[in-house]
């Protein structure tokens, strides 16, 4: 499914190695292949987060975090995309992009909330958005498509910016 053109059924059956009347026996659309697909993958994302082993150093965080943000954003980017493009006609699909990026939001909170805290409200809601905005898988994929970086030169500049908000 490369390209701006949303995937056709026929498309998604080719890949998943099934017919397009198998699909439409378990889903009335591609949307409803694509709702079920994205919470499967927001569901292994989450469990991946879970599984993040880090020390209580800020720089152990950060290299936990970015390596495993980088590695997530790597490997559903190109879905990522499609369902972002596809949520304008799946209501579902807008609620399971905003879930996705809750659960981040969530992780980040968990990771970096200490490290902010003493700030003033508005100061530490402000360098929070600011870390999870860095964290976005559209951040990585400008890095990575728009300014051409490698994964290990994406993840460096990631890891400075982070680092940069986390400084107060």
């Amino acid at each position: 499914m490369h390209g701006d053109r949303e995937p056709t059924l026929e498309e998604i059956a080719r890949r998943a190695g099934v017919s397009p009347r198998i699909l439409l026996k378990y889903f009335s659309s591609v949307g409803g292949v694509m709702v079920v697909t994205a919470t499967q993958v927001l569901d292994d994302i989450v469990a991946r987060y879970g599984t993040l082993r880090t020390g209580p150093s800020l720089d152990e965080r950060l290299a936990g975090f970015v390596d495993l943000r980088a590695e997530i954003c790597e490997e559903f980017m190109p879905f990522f995309a499609r369902t972002i493009q596809m949520a304008r006609h799946t209501r579902e699909l807008d609620s399971l992009i905003h879930r996705g990026r809750s659960d981040m939001r969530e992780f980040v909170a968990s990771l970096f909330g200490g490290d902010l805290r003493g700030l003033p409200g508005n100061v530490r809601r402000d360098l929070f958005d600011e870390l999870c905005m860095i964290a976005d898988v559209s951040s990585w994929r400008y890095l990575r498509e728009a300014c051409e970086r490698t994964v290990e030169e994406a993840k460096t500049v990631q890891r400075a910016a982070l680092r940069r908000v986390l400084a107060v």
